[in-house]
């Protein structure tokens, strides 16, 4: 099996990945990561931010662009494996935000930081889980299905709006897979989505990060990998390792080498090889890396 990306299909001009927010946000994301971590501390939270916003979006993205080149190359159960994960990752974000990161550093400041977020994590939100209903309960559907990888999403104990009914958007989960409904459907809430994930870049400046403080700041990224920790790597990690250039994910996840040389290429990207040949560099995934 190739341990390369496949090509990328193109995309039609008119679709929401051809747009000038698109590539306006993309450009804004690619500047952050090759500027590397920033050595102001103050940076550092927009900076991370920054990257793994690129993250999601080029996994939406993906979703998105592989949709009905999956079933030309019969490949429709890893297609789908992976688009449950990328879905799953991006609301899982977002409900970390709300469920976690945001509130407690409103409990340490008395006051709401970044008023704008749940507004705008509403105006896509609700969407984005639609989406992932749809593309689960169709990968269930099919036989024999890969069975789901234990994800964190817990939405009954989110505050993220709830997902609407598939079929009320066009999204039939009882007839098969249909590539052109999703694309009509992402088309109609994934700009919000855009909009959201440059703005909140913007958002995290370093006069809030004054106000947080480093030690708080320090205290909050233990607290965070912690709970990254007790996540299945073979579905949380590896996603980011095959999406993003080598040089970002040294500066970002600095793994240690025993991860990075043995654990990642012969026992969790195996887990789920077929999905992650839809990221963008498989190839980082093996021993070898690029």
């Amino acid at each position: 099996m190739s341990k390369h990306a496949l090509p990328l299909p193109l995309i039609d001009e008119n679709s929401v990945f051809s747009s000038e927010e698109y590539k306006s946000a993309k450009e804004k994301f690619k500047g952050y990561m090759n500027a590397g971590k920033p050595s102001e501390w103050q940076k550092e939270q927009a900076w991370a931010m920054a990257c793994a916003h690129d993250n999601y979006l080029d996994l939406i993205m993906r979703v998105y662009a592989f949709a009905e080149d999956a079933i030309k190359r019969k490949d429709l159960e890893n297609y789908l494996g992976f688009a449950e994960t990328a879905l799953a990752h991006t609301v899982y974000h977002h409900q970390h935000e709300e469920d976690f990161a945001y509130p407690l550093w409103t409990s340490w400041l008395g006051y709401n930081p970044l008023p704008s977020v749940s507004s705008e994590h509403a105006s896509f939100a609700s969407s984005l889980q639609t989406t992932l209903v749809y593309i689960q309960t169709v990968r269930q559907s099919l036989h024999p299905a890969i069975p789901s990888p234990i994800s964190p999403l817990n939405p009954a104990h989110s505050h993220l709006p709830n997902p609407i009914a598939p079929k009320e958007v066009g999204l039939d989960p009882s007839k098969p897979f249909d590539p052109v409904a999703l694309r009509k459907y992402m088309d109609v809430w994934v700009p919000a989505m855009i909009s959201h994930l440059s703005h909140e870049v913007d958002e995290l400046t370093p006069i809030i990060m004054e106000a947080i403080g480093r030690e708080r700041l320090k205290e909050f990224d233990k607290l965070l990998q912690n709970k990254l920790r007790a996540i299945d790597p073979s579905w949380f990690l590896v996603p980011f390792v095959g999406t993003w250039p080598r040089n970002v994910e040294k500066d970002v996840m600095g793994l240690p080498l025993i991860v990075r040389k043995v654990l990642i290429p012969f026992v969790w990207s195996r887990k789920y090889w077929g999905w992650w040949k839809y990221l963008a560099r498989p190839e980082n995934l093996t021993f070898l890396g690029e």
